[in-house]
């Protein structure tokens, strides 16, 4: 099943890489995090470090007005994505999809995003002030993340609250832990390949997180939400799950 999961979603990816594409845009913002202490590049990803230091209230003023930013560029960009694939696999209408689809699902997505960030970082302060070992907070974070791993297919496909998304995000993670286990896998190969590219290249041109940052946000992050979508509209709906088995 999963090996046409994949060639599935590159076929997607490939019909959609102009709103893959799109995703290069949130390039600009490491022009942005690049300036502040706490921020650094690798393996595809930007990391934003927890640690509260004493920077000058108008840095960490324009590093929070940044991350908002950068969060809704992202959320619209993934939204762009996920229905992408809705709209292959389901029949949507065009104007629904160029005009309220886009801007009410973005900001969905945008709310919930911007509030799992704050707890998330509300915690990680609680952690820290009480003495508890980091490692201890980078797990919470894993398991959350993974809790929270198809709401944005729940949002833009189910078209529900984001509430309602979260506890639809939650019965299919627990009645599909295969697909669960399998996204993990995948992101997990990828990023070891990405890792791989990264370090071959900083031997010779010093360059590879940066190059490691575009592939990850042009390729991996936008083909796994693909693979997502896909694996969440197979099991949520029957007439695509059953035409998935009838052309295996």
């Amino acid at each position: 099943m999963y090996a046409r999961v994949l060639s599935k979603a590159w076929q997607v990816y490939r019909k959609n890489f102009t709103a893959a594409l799109g995703f290069a845009i949130l390039l600009v913002s490491v022009i942005v995090f690049a300036s502040f202490a706490n921020v650094f590049i690798s393996s595809g990803s930007l990391f934003v470090s927890y640690v509260v230091t004493l920077a000058p209230l108008s840095e960490m003023v324009l590093m929070a007005a940044s991350i908002v930013i950068f969060l809704l560029l992202y959320s619209f960009f993934l939204t762009v994505i996920v229905f992408s694939v809705r709209k292959e696999l389901s029949t949507v209408k065009l104007h629904y999809y160029l005009t309220e689809a886009i801007r009410k699902f973005s900001f969905k997505l945008f709310r919930f995003f911007l509030a799992l960030s704050i707890v998330l970082y509300a915690l990680q302060l609680i952690f820290q002030f009480i003495g508890i070992p980091p490692y201890f907070a980078l797990a919470l974070i894993f398991i959350v993340s993974l809790l929270s791993l198809f709401v944005s297919q729940a949002i833009v496909v189910d078209e529900l609250s984001v509430r309602s998304s979260i506890s639809n995000n939650l019965d299919f993670v627990q009645q599909h832990p295969a697909h669960v286990l399998f996204v993990l896998l995948l992101a997990t190969v990828l990023l070891a390949l990405l890792n791989g590219i990264e370090f071959g290249l900083d031997q010779g041109f010093l360059l590879g997180n940066y190059v490691s940052l575009i592939i990850g946000i042009v390729f991996i992050l936008p083909f796994v939400e693909i693979v997502k979508t896909y694996l969440y509209m197979v099991e949520k709906f029957d007439l695509i799950g059953q035409h998935e088995k009838q052309s295996r």
